[in-house]
């Protein structure tokens, strides 16, 4: 069996979207005959815990758990004290005119943190696990090498672990990096020394590896002196074993809506239009209030927290309006299967830039995989194509307040008189199985090696 060294900031027992790709392939690659050793951190500067994903994990799995320095922590220490520094200078006032504001925006700490650290403020690792890849050399030879990122010094650790191992390498962009419109470099100097940075990372990869085909072409174009046939995409998925399990019976008589996932305004992924569509329709629609529940499930930042907690009270919401927190991937699993009706936010361009048109988030996934009804806000581009192509429900502009209102109306009629369902195509969706993509995965690291070896 061939040996792979994965190297990932993120790795179980903490928990999140942020996982599941890197989890799932080191699930998986045992079955196409490559035997996985996972670089990680420690104690990474991230809060989502969720142990039981380690079940997934065959024993035979070495992982390799570095120290790291985060300076990170020290930079929100210094914030909060800054904070609560300020609240006592100014109060808690609200300055007066501010009102709700669904725009994307990067609080002070993020933008201030941007500027300081390069790539990211996780840049601290790397010494770290380059000291770790030297070491493991002398106990083990590997085949290959993949570094999955945001963030994205972990593809400075896979550059030095290709200069070290002189080995294939396969770069995993999850997310872009210098074309990514919601990280915008904060000056020109900036821009310059990420873009040296990350044509370096792409020159010297063998493969890059991203989620969809709008991010393919943005790199292609981005870096046209690179062969094109060096970028393919492996889209995000669903892992079958994961829908293996008992769904509570039945819940009243109202439409219940939910929203599994986080909501984060720096990536403009906010509740705001849908709210205000709902709220329309409870004015217009007589007894519509008492028709319908609206349940988010996960992390909700404080900027969208305030947008729920006004529109409640302003609009009137009220009870339809739930907020469960964050909760484990098994247990998120577990609401997308009970819920009439499954919402799905992303937010758009800060700037009009295609690129965050390919950003498709796993759970849509795994929405699909469900096998309940979509409703999904989000701008023209391949997430319109996965609704249509798989027959999961219904796309709609993220801004359009009065199509969303329409939506949601159609979706209650169909809900009062039980024809609410799909006409999944399963056919379609099942290209999206996590073991299905690791195979792609792995033919990929079979050429890539058998080229090596030549």
């Amino acid at each position: 069996m061939k040996k792979i060294l994965i190297i990932t900031y993120l790795f179980p027992p903490y928990g999140g979207v942020m996982v599941q790709r890197v989890l799932k392939f080191v699930k998986y690659l045992h079955h196409f005959g490559w035997q996985p050793t996972v670089l990680t951190v420690r104690k990474p500067d991230y809060e989502t815990v969720d142990p039981g994903l380690l079940k997934e994990v065959s024993e035979s799995v070495s992982i390799i758990r570095t120290s790291t320095f985060e300076p990170s922590r020290v930079f929100k220490f210094l914030m909060s004290w800054l904070g609560r520094f300020r609240s006592t200078l100014l109060g808690k006032r609200t300055p007066a005119g501010q009102d709700l504001n669904p725009e994307p925006k990067l609080p002070l700490s993020t933008r201030i943190s941007v500027f300081i650290f390069m790539p990211d403020n996780r840049i601290g690792w790397l010494p770290f696990a380059t000291l770790a890849v030297l070491r493991k050399l002398r106990k083990e030879k590997f085949d290959a090498i993949l570094s999955t990122s945001p963030p994205f010094s972990v593809q400075l650790v896979g550059l030095a672990a290709k200069w070290i191992m002189k080995k294939p390498w396969v770069v995993d962009l999850r997310d872009l990096w210098v074309l990514n419109p919601h990280k915008t470099p904060p000056t020109g100097l900036h821009l310059q020394i990420s873009r040296y940075v990350e044509r370096k990372v792409l020159r010297f990869a063998d493969q890059v590896v991203t989620v969809s085909e709008p991010l393919r072409e943005d790199l292609r174009k981005g870096y046209p002196e690179i062969t094109p046939e060096k970028f393919q995409v492996i889209p995000n998925g669903y892992d079958a074993d994961d829908f293996k399990i008992k769904v509570a019976a039945g819940h009243d008589r109202r439409l219940v809506i939910g929203h599994v996932g986080s909501l984060s305004m720096s990536s403009g992924r906010t509740p705001f239009h849908f709210l205000l569509a709902l709220s329309r329709l409870v004015q217009e629609v007589p007894g519509f209030k008492q028709e319908a529940r609206v349940v988010f499930v996960g992390e909700i930042d404080g900027e969208n927290r305030r947008i729920i907690d006004r529109m409640r009270s302003d609009l009137q919401l009220g009870d339809m309006i739930a907020c469960v927190g964050g909760v484990s991937h098994r247990k998120a699993i577990s609401y997308m299967r009970e819920f009439d009706l499954l919402l799905f936010i992303i937010g758009g361009s800060l700037e009009g830039c295609p690129s965050s048109r390919g950003c498709v988030s796993g759970k849509l996934y795994e929405y699909l995989a469900a096998g309940k009804p979509i409703l999904a806000l989000a701008e023209e581009g391949p997430i319109r194509e996965l609704i249509e192509e798989s027959r999961c429900g219904a796309f709609v502009d993220r801004r359009d307040v009065e199509k969303i209102k329409k939506a949601i109306f159609e979706f209650n009629r169909k809900f009062k008189q039980g024809a609410l369902r799909t006409d999944a195509n399963w056919d379609y969706i099942r290209n999206f199985e996590r073991r299905r993509l690791t195979g792609r995965l792995a033919n990929t690291l079979n050429q890539l090696s058998a080229e090596s070896s030549r």
